[in-house]
């Protein structure tokens, strides 16, 4: 059964930096992490909800 997704919502946080030629640091990799655990939690929630109907 086809599963469709109406609604999707992805929250993100852009930082501006000055350094144009820096590697990946632990927070960017954290803050990547964050954004990616909202997005799944948030597909799992519409998925819950159709689920239920």
């Amino acid at each position: 059964m086809p599963l469709e997704i109406r609604e999707l919502f992805i929250k993100a946080t852009i930082r501006e930096t000055t350094k144009t030629d820096r590697s990946p640091q632990v927070s960017d990799v954290l803050d990547k992490q964050e954004v990616i655990a909202d997005c799944v939690e948030e597909v799992m929630r519409i998925l819950r909800e159709e689920k239920e109907r």
